[in-house]
């Protein structure tokens, strides 16, 4: 088991993927901080890992808006100070440019930096800080989605391994559409 007890872990992602990321990494020890736009389900799920002692804070953006992300990665660093992961649900999307995607150190200033993609975008993600991780999840391929609930522990298992090692990327395959 990844060992996230009283580390920062910043999440920008809709609500469905929000609130699965908050349940695993809460129940990871993980400090949390949510950009996500509100919903009912996520009011929810923060109330509850609230009232669980969940160490969580949730700050409004547009999870699609690249800007937004290093707002988030901020807010985070003066909540909570070190980062240790960035998991992006959206604020990144490279389909245009031949070249990879350099994020600044301010939109990533985390150890580990997580990308969650569907498969028809690219994967290039390159973090402009020295030992930094890079991980895309390829959420969504052959017209099949994986559960919010897939997603994050995909999340945590990247998160889980070893400091000398590097999950690039991983794909999530459902075996089945959900009806």
């Amino acid at each position: 088991m990844p060992n996230l007890r009283g580390k920062t872990v910043a999440v920008a992602a809709d609500c469905e993927v929000a609130a699965a990321l908050a349940r695993r990494l809460a129940k990871e020890g993980a400090l949390i901080v949510l950009g996500s736009p509100r919903s009912d389900e996520l009011n929810e799920t923060l109330a509850e890992l609230r009232w669980e002692c969940a160490t969580i804070l949730w700050r409004p953006m547009d999870p699609h808006d690249p800007a937004a992300l290093g707002e988030l990665a901020d807010y985070a660093e003066s909540a909570f100070g070190a980062i240790e992961a960035i998991v992006s649900g959206g604020a990144l999307r490279l389909d245009a440019g031949p070249a990879p995607r350099l994020l600044s150190p301010k939109a990533c200033p985390a150890r580990r930096f997580i990308r969650l993609a569907v498969a028809s975008e690219r994967r290039d993600v390159v973090c402009a800080g020295e030992n930094q991780r890079v991980t895309t999840i390829v959420t969504r391929t052959d017209g099949a989605t994986a559960s919010p609930e897939s997603v994050a522990d995909a999340v945590v298992f990247a998160l889980a391994g070893p400091s000398e090692v590097e999950v690039g990327s991983l794909f999530l395959r459902p075996l089945a559409q959900a009806a």
